[in-house]
């Protein structure tokens, strides 16, 4: 599909003098290095998907169409870490192909129906990337290796996997993906690539839309979007609505923003005729809010051109929400983001300030969209949700006996910090960074 940056032609069609920031589906990557031990016994044990969507019978090539989760685990020497995503399996370029999410890429696959089994071939071109090194534009393959009889690795020209009933598949952990160049991996005892994964399976798995009867009404509040908002000038944004806030009846730190884009304000942009949809928040912990992915906000927009329009739905999360759905590691993921002096979406009182803010669509709901600038950088501006409520955190789940512990900006734990000293303050599995008074 065309990708979100086409939405730039969008805003000067609506009529707006405004200056949309160029996206970019990522930065410039830089080849690394294989991690030579996550090719010995350990990397032999499987990391399974879990599935999280409903069964479905596997008849036909469509049947496999669907929300997918994937896991591997990283084997590089800049990623050793265990990995989940979502994406999209979609119609391949042929009657028996299928088109996989693997990463930031989508590989085509083949698939035998009368024998349950799903195969990726050597050398699959992917796309082209910007190589950080050199400036200028690869086209990068997907190339497989395996184990010989003897222990030595080698290229294989395809590798297969089972597809079970309930359409999940595995490759044998051991199998080593590469995304890279035929460059980069000709010698193959020092290989490079731009992504090494093992332990590759998919599992499908379900969109976090709220369901209705799940949620009551909280009350009214406001909304300042940053995902629309980003792609303008400050002169030409939208400002500030009212809207429906709701609460989840069992878990009361999940609340939904009900049909955030049912305005007359956004019907310049929202092409939508039913404007239905939900942003939903998760502020389980105050100091770490996460916009939860795979929820479809209810704004729809033209992201091709006049000849061949192509009209995507607009999911709206932040880094944040992903790290919470993956089951990442919150804590390290706050101590990094400090220390490198970076904002952190939070709660204070009844406002939620939001960061990190990303986008899927609905050809590619948990895409990793944002907007940048000329210097590819982000571009997306803050987020605002003024909750209903007044007695602020209060309203949610809090650790209000758990110990403060202190710690320097090198993450070093220190017994009482001195007055004026920036340290990191550590609450239960909450961390902000403050100023010792």
């Amino acid at each position: 599909m065309k990708k979100i940056y086409a939405l730039a032609a969008l805003v000067l069609t609506a009529g707006l003098s405004a200056s949309a920031a160029t996206n970019a589906p990522e930065k410039a990557m830089k080849a690394i290095s294989l991690q030579e031990y996550m090719e010995t016994s350990s990397a032999s044990l499987p990391i399974k998907a879990k599935a999280q969507g409903p069964a479905k019978a596997i008849n036909s090539v469509s049947d496999l169409y669907g929300l997918y989760s994937m896991s591997y685990r990283g084997a590089s020497t800049k990623d050793t870490l265990n990995h989940i995503e979502a994406g999209m399996i979609t119609e391949g370029p042929s009657a028996n192909q299928v088109i996989i999410p693997f990463g930031n890429y989508s590989p085509q696959a083949n698939v035998n129906i009368a024998r349950k089994t799903i195969t990726l071939v050597n050398k699959t071109p992917l796309r082209e990337i910007k190589d950080a090194d050199s400036g200028q534009p690869v086209l990068v393959s997907l190339y497989i290796f395996t184990r010989n009889a003897q222990g030595k690795r080698q290229m294989a020209s395809s590798v297969r996997a089972t597809i079970e009933d309930d359409g999940s598949f595995a490759f044998d952990p051991s199998v080593l993906f590469a995304v890279s160049t035929d460059e980069l991996v000709a010698d193959v005892n020092k290989l490079s690539a731009y992504m090494f994964a093992t332990s590759v399976s998919y599992a499908r798995t379900s969109f976090l839309t709220p369901v209705a009867s799940d949620y009551e009404v909280l009350g009214e509040g406001k909304f300042y979007d940053t995902w629309i908002n980003s792609a303008y000038n400050e002169a030409n944004r939208v400002p500030e609505q009212t809207v429906t806030y709701l609460q989840n009846k069992t878990n009361k730190n999940l609340l939904a923003v009900q049909n955030p884009y049912d305005n007359p304000a956004w019907d310049q942009i929202n092409m939508a005729t039913d404007k239905n949809g939900y942003i939903l928040l998760n502020l389980e912990n105050p100091d770490f809010v996460g916009v939860m992915p795979l929820v479809e906000s209810g704004m729809v927009f033209d992201v091709g051109t006049e000849t061949e329009p192509d009209v995507q739905g607009l999911y709206c999360y932040n880094h944040e929400g992903n790290v919470i759905y993956t089951n990442g590691d919150i804590e390290a993921t706050i101590e990094e983001w400090l220390q490198a002096g970076d904002d952190i979406s939070n709660v204070t009182g009844n406002i939620a300030t939001i960061y990190h803010g990303l986008f899927g669509t609905t050809s590619e709901p948990a895409a990793t969209y944002q907007w940048v600038d000329s210097n590819r950088d982000s571009a997306m501006i803050p987020g605002i949700f003024e909750l209903p409520w007044t007695s602020g955190i209060a309203n949610i789940d809090t650790d209000n006996n758990a110990s403060v512990k202190y710690y320097n900006l090198q993450g070093v734990e220190i017994s009482k910090p001195v007055k004026g000293q920036i340290v990191i303050v550590k609450k239960g599995n909450k961390a902000i960074k403050s100023i010792a008074r």
